[in-house]
């Protein structure tokens, strides 16, 4: 062994040595928060405290899903983000069913629902921000998901604070249900959530491709159903009336197929 390759040998450990003592330097590769780049650059994320932060939906969706994110800062880097949906049974959802795939432009870039994942995750990641995160046209709710359940655990993590937030986050339910009494009279109701209240509801009844609210008493009728509704912000059945027995059931068992999708996470 001669001596030029002794000094290597202990160059080079001496090398292995100062990065395991000084990860940052060694492990640079792995974090990416410039986006001229992609080096690193702890001044762009200032303010961001070490640890896991982790955020979720308050309610399972209109498609019966969940929502959960979780994000790892380092250094003060966001360095890795997990989003994921799940079911009441749960289920992940992974599929882009064939409906909705065509609404996504670029549909075949994106194989299944991690492909979209893919595309936020890392967004954020290059980004270091909510604001700004990459949208797939096509899937707009889930991309908006995921940038409000971002910008709380980014919020969170400047603070510093380790809780784990459910949001209720903005979407509109739809129920669309054959009358308890006459399964050819469907009942239509959809309900919209903003900001954590009732913001706008519709509801109508249908027999035979027409609808009732064509007709001026049943549209008062069904829109003093809906405003008592949003006064009371709850899903809660309205109290039988005698006089219009029959169409508060209808609209109550409406009432009730939305709460049924409105399920505590």
């Amino acid at each position: 062994m001669t001596t030029s390759f002794v000094k290597k040998l202990l160059t080079a450990a001496c090398m292995l040595v100062l990065c395991l003592m000084t990860s940052t330097g060694c492990v640079q590769k792995d974090y990416i928060n410039n986006t001229s780049d992609g080096a690193i650059d702890p001044g762009a994320s200032s303010g961001l405290h070490d640890g896991t932060y982790t955020v979720t939906s308050k309610y399972y969706d209109t498609y019966g899903y969940a929502q959960k994110f979780t994000m790892e800062v380092h250094s003060g880097i966001i360095t890795k983000v997990q989003f994921a949906e799940t079911s009441a049974a749960g289920t992940l959802r992974t599929a882009i069913d064939a409906t909705w795939r065509q609404t996504i432009t670029d549909s075949d870039n994106y194989k299944d629902l991690g492909d979209i994942y893919q595309v936020l995750t890392t967004s954020l990641i290059k980004k270091q921000q909510s604001d700004g995160i990459d949208t797939v046209s096509g899937a707009t709710r889930t991309c908006e998901s995921f940038k409000t359940l971002a910008a709380t655990a980014i919020s969170n993590s400047k603070k510093d604070e380790h809780t784990t937030p459910k949001l209720d986050l903005d979407q509109t339910y739809q129920a669309e249900i054959p009358s308890p009494s006459d399964p050819s009279l469907i009942l239509k109701l959809s309900v919209t959530y903003k900001g954590g209240v009732i913001s706008d509801m519709s509801y109508d009844e249908t027999k035979d491709g027409n609808a009732r609210s064509l007709t001026l008493a049943n549209k008062q009728l069904y829109s003093s159903f809906t405003k008592k509704t949003m006064e009371n912000q709850s899903l809660a059945a309205l109290p039988m009336d005698p006089a219009n027995a029959d169409e508060i059931t209808n609209y109550n068992a409406a009432l009730s197929a939305i709460a049924g999708q409105r399920a505590l996470y």
